[in-house]
């Protein structure tokens, strides 16, 4: 039947294995799909107006499809099985983002989200800041849950290896200075004052290896041409 001024949909827990046919929903904005068994999701661009979807606790193994939800504010696509975030360009209104709880042993494709302020990627396989590079081009984000887990939580998912690293604050506001939280604690002004001469410290050696190896490669030319 089509329903042109539903506006909200709540089909969580059941045993739904694809997204359902959309096209009878021309007003939806919001669509909860948590805790059933989606695969397929080839219906979600009927959803032309949804900007918040919930597909938390299915079996996805890819993002793929979800790009076609270009007004999405708020998605998320926690306890899934997901080892990489694809086909998320389109999504440039989007400023939520929940990815707990998966795969990833990297953020890569958060840095094509222009309006994201919040990042929940507990709980994942995040080995070490490398991991969260893509972050260094997040201009907008402003918090980020990056430890996650149950602890010793009987079933809970265990947390990010990332989070034993050494000042993993300082180290995560050195590469997005943005951050004001990082795991709901606020950020403190010795802190942001160590990321700032981190910042400033890896970007002048950054500048001299690129000096140097400019001179290398003049040197390699200025012998060839004198052969």
């Amino acid at each position: 039947p089509s329903l042109p001024v539903l506006q909200q949909l709540n089909l969580s827990s059941n045993l739904l294995a694809a997204t359902p046919p959309l096209a009878s929903l021309p007003s939806l904005t919001s669509l909860d799909l948590s805790s059933n068994l989606v695969v397929d999701l080839s219906t979600l661009g009927q959803a032309a107006k949804l900007t918040k979807l919930v597909l938390r606790g299915n079996a996805l193994t890819s993002t793929k499809g979800i790009g076609a939800c270009s007004s999405l504010r708020t998605l998320d696509v926690g306890a899934n099985q997901l080892t990489s975030l694809d086909d998320l360009s389109t999504l440039v209104a989007l400023a939520t983002l929940t990815v707990s709880s998966n795969q990833l042993t990297t953020l890569a494709g958060v840095e094509s989200l222009p309006s994201l302020t919040t990042l929940d990627a507990g709980a994942n396989q995040l080995a070490d800041v490398a991991a969260a590079a893509a972050l260094a081009s997040v201009e907008t984000l402003r918090a980020i849950t990056i430890a996650g887990g149950g602890g010793d939580d009987e079933g809970a998912p265990p947390p990010n290896p990332l989070c034993d690293a050494d000042n993993l604050k300082v180290e995560l506001l050195a590469l997005r200075p943005t951050l004001v939280t990082v795991d709901g604690e606020a950020l403190l002004n010795a802190e942001k004052e160590e990321a700032s001469a981190l910042r400033a410290e890896r970007a002048e050696a950054a500048a001299a290896a690129a000096a140097e190896a400019a001179a290398a490669e003049a040197a390699e030319e200025a012998g060839a041409a004198a052969e």
